[in-house]
């Protein structure tokens, strides 16, 4: 490494990287986290000021100001996971690759990370590899699913939804009479078909309305059970989670 001026961050002072370096030349792990930081801003040639700005943002963000003095070889899977995601932001790359960062974390570091990757959206592009497909659906604008080494589908998971079903479609909970129910709002503008997906306690049931391509009949409908006395309990797109959209499309008939 090239000659380091005498400065510090956290206490801790630069020239100890020169420690740091030996250390991890000779294979040893017992460099500190602040260590490993200062390598990297040396590495990537980060500026002093950027360095300490976007350091002092990620300490605060992750809550590990209470561990940079701690040996790397120390820390727990989770603590280890949130040090290697702010190390690879110090030089604030444009893409940023992620494979499984929430694994081994808690729920309370878990929610940390996803955070964290939702403040940098639009800042960078972000691609997370993972098979935890709820934490995508929390945390991706568009999926990419890969199967046998293929790219299958790459798109928004609502749209994902509509191209495996063919259209879009609302879930409808409604109290009232199932045979003028589905009568009624079949005569709804911008809807093609109603059927009854299940059969509630009473006189509730949940019915599928079938919408009729570049249609949102939403407020006619609600307006059509209001005007019938129906009571309108529930009304919402109908969207699969991601796990349901993967087994449709890697999954053969």
């Amino acid at each position: 490494l090239k000659e380091i001026p005498q400065i510090k961050f956290f206490d801790i002072n630069v020239l100890e990287l020169e420690l740091a370096e030996s250390k991890i030349v000779k294979g040893e792990v017992d460099y500190k986290v602040i260590e490993k930081f200062i390598l990297n801003k040396e590495i990537y040639e980060v500026e002093d000021k950027k360095f300490r700005e976007t350091l002092d943002e990620l300490v605060e963000l992750l809550d590990i100001k209470d561990i940079l003095k701690i040996p790397v070889k120390r820390l727990s899977l989770g603590q280890r996971m949130k040090c290697e995601l702010i190390s690879s932001l110090l030089h604030s790359p444009r893409v940023l690759f992620l494979d499984e960062p929430t694994i081994g974390l808690d729920p309370k570091q878990i929610i940390e990370i996803r955070k964290l990757i939702k403040n940098l959206a639009g800042k960078r592009t972000i691609i997370l590899s993972t098979h935890i497909l709820p934490e995508v659906s929390m945390t991706c604008q568009r999926v990419v699913i890969i199967n046998k080494g293929e790219v299958v589908a790459v798109d928004t998971p609502q749209n994902l939804t509509s191209k495996i079903y063919g259209r879009n479609k609302l879930i409808i909970r409604i109290d009232g009479p199932s045979g003028d129910i589905q009568r009624e709002l079949k005569t709804v503008r911008g809807v093609d078909k109603v059927e009854v997906k299940e059969v509630m306690s009473g006189s509730v049931s949940e019915y599928i309305v079938d919408i009729k391509e570049g249609e949102d009949p939403r407020r006619w409908v609600a307006s059509q059970v209001v005007k019938n006395g129906w009571g309108l309990l529930e009304m919402r797109p109908l969207e699969m989670s991601l796990e349901e959209i993967f087994i449709k499309l890697v999954t053969k008939e």
